[in-house]
C-alpha cells in the first residue's frame, strides 16, 4: 500500500475510502480532565456519575475520506454481520460516493476496511468486487493503523463526552454534527498520518504498539 500510494504522495490518496463500525453510548461520562472543578480547602470531590453496563447504546459503521463523509446507524434487531454489511451498509457508502463524486463515480476508488469477519468474507468482498470498488487490504492485528480507530472514534467519543441523549436519532444527530464540522485539511491530515504509522510499523519489525 506504501508503494501503491508513494507514502501517501500519490494523487490517488483521495480515492480512498476507510471506515469501520463502533458502539456509541447515550451517555459516556466525561474524562478526568473535563470534569476538573475547584475545591474549597477540606472540600471533597464532586461526586461523579459512572457510565453503567446497562447505559443504552447504538453501533454505527463510519466512512471517512477527504470527500465522503457517511454516518449508517445499525437497525434495531439487526447484526454486524456479512449480511448486513453488504446489504445495508455498503450501499450507502455507494450511493454517498456517487453523490459526492458526480461523473466519476466509483472508477478507481479504493475501499480499506480491518480485518473483521464481515469485511473480509466472501459474500462482503464478493459485493465489493462487484461494484467496481478496489480493495485495500489491512495487515492483521493491527486494529490502530486504521484511521477510525486512532484519529476519528477518539475525536467523536471526546466530543460526546458528558453528554445524555435521550433517543438513537438525537444520538445520531449529534454524531453528523462532529463529523460536519471536520473540514477537508483534518481528513487529509488524518491520511497522511495514516501512512506515517504505516511506516513506522515496518521499521518495528511488525510488532505491535499501540501510541505512535
Amino acid at each position: 500500500m506504501l508503494k501503491k500510494f508513494n507514502n501517501g504522495n500519490s494523487r490517488d490518496v483521495s480515492k480512498i475510502i476507510t471506515g469501520d463500525e463502533t458502539w456509541i453510548y447515550h451517555y459516556d461520562t466525561e474524562t478526568k480532565q473535563q470534569s476538573r472543578q475547584w475545591c474549597e480547602i477540606g472540600e471533597g470531590p464532586p461526586t461523579k456519575v459512572r457510565r453503567t453496563q446497562y447505559t443504552k447504546k447504538q453501533m454505527y459503521a463510519f466512512v471517512n475520506t477527504t470527500g465522503v463523509k457517511t454516518v449508517v446507524p445499525l437497525e434495531p434487531g439487526k447484526t454486524i454481520n456479512s449480511t448486513w454489511h453488504s446489504e445495508n451498509c455498503l450501499p450507502l457508502v455507494i450511493k454517498a460516493i456517487n453523490l459526492q463524486c458526480t461523473g466519476t463515480g466509483l472508477r478507481g476508488t479504493f475501499l480499506h476496511h480491518d480485518n473483521a469477519r464481515s469485511h473480509t468474507s466472501k459474500m462482503t468482498r464478493q459485493f465489493i468486487e462487484e461494484s467496481g470498488l478496489h480493495i485495500l487490504s489491512h495487515p492483521p492485528y493491527s486494529p490502530d493503523l486504521a484511521p477510525c480507530h486512532f484519529w476519528l472514534f477518539p475525536r467523536i467519543q471526546k466530543y460526546l463526552k458528558g453528554r445524555n441523549f435521550s433517543s438513537n436519532s438525537e444520538l445520531e444527530g449529534a454524531l453528523r454534527e462532529v463529523i460536519g464540522d471536520i473540514n477537508e485539511n483534518e481528513f487529509q491530515e488524518a491520511i497522511q498520518a495514516w501512512f506515517k504509522r504505516m511506516n513506522k510499523c515496518i521499521q518495528a519489525k511488525g510488532c505491535y504498539f499501540k501510541q505512535l
